[in-house]
């Protein structure tokens, strides 16, 4: 893996003392990755990712948004050329954060600090594939994450299926599909007007490409029992049981 490095244009706020003693301001570039390389024989390039970014500021010291747009490009494809493989974009639209300083004395400053906002998944033409929006309630909270397919349906994280496909025609065939069931809860004393648990799994099983079940999680809670689960034909000489963690049961298959 090889890695090119470049300048990020007007990205960053700066402030230093000139020759008179006064504090001058000013925006300066910054290093960032502009080129990324994978090669598995050291000589071939398998696949290239190219950078860019962009800065939108508001004024003074504060930007409003940043934008990183990186190219894939699957070389390996087209024959280990990669000016004219194929590619497809994801766009990365961050939001300012304020993490503010950890001087006492000095509790207003701050920095801002990017957060995803959105991510845009284009195909080689331009298409936009996939829209993924966030909110965020701090720096390391994640708040809501919101799904926009190219039909312009809305998921809101709960997956139910997801279909993997190789490579060919079209889509290609499917190598594996993964089915999530959740869990229904009543109502809790915190907010008992409806059920507010959702997240929760009772099961996630993977089937093969001929729809062959292969490997299967039940999880079972504090108001109900683990059922009986397929388990293959295989033993590796494990010991099953159920495990608790925290409100939840869950049995082991070595």
């Amino acid at each position: 893996m090889k890695y090119t490095w470049g300048i990020n244009p007007q990205s960053e706020f700066t402030q230093f003392v000139n020759s008179n003693g006064t504090v001058a301001s000013c925006i300066v570039d910054w290093f960032a990755v502009l080129h990324r390389y994978v090669s598995f024989d050291g000589a071939n390039i398998a696949l290239q990712q190219d950078f860019s970014y962009s800065t939108n500021w508001g004024g003074g010291i504060q930007w409003n948004t940043k934008q990183t747009t990186v190219v894939t490009k699957d070389c390996a494809r087209n024959n280990f050329v990669c000016s004219s493989a194929p590619s497809f974009t994801t766009v990365y639209t961050y939001a300012p954060s304020i993490v503010f300083s950890d001087d006492p004395l000095n509790q207003v400053a701050g920095n801002q600090v990017p957060v995803e906002q959105t991510i845009t998944y284009k195909d080689g033409s331009g298409n936009t594939l996939r829209t993924v929006s966030k909110n965020w309630y701090n720096t390391d909270l994640l708040q809501t994450e919101q799904v926009t397919l190219d039909t312009n349906r809305v998921y809101h994280a709960l997956i139910t299926e997801t279909d993997e496909y190789d490579y060919g025609q079209g889509a290609g065939p499917l190598l594996r599909k993964t089915v999530t069931n959740y869990a229904s809860f009543p109502a809790t004393p915190i907010y008992s007007f409806a059920p507010s648990i959702l997240d929760r799994p009772s099961s996630v099983i993977t089937y093969d490409g001929s729809g062959t079940r292969v490997a299967e999680t039940d999880y079972a809670y504090d108001q109900s029992s683990v059922a009986s689960v397929f388990t293959g034909e295989k033993d590796y000489g494990g010991e099953g049981g159920i495990l608790i963690i925290g409100n939840l049961k869950l049995p082991l298959f070595a």
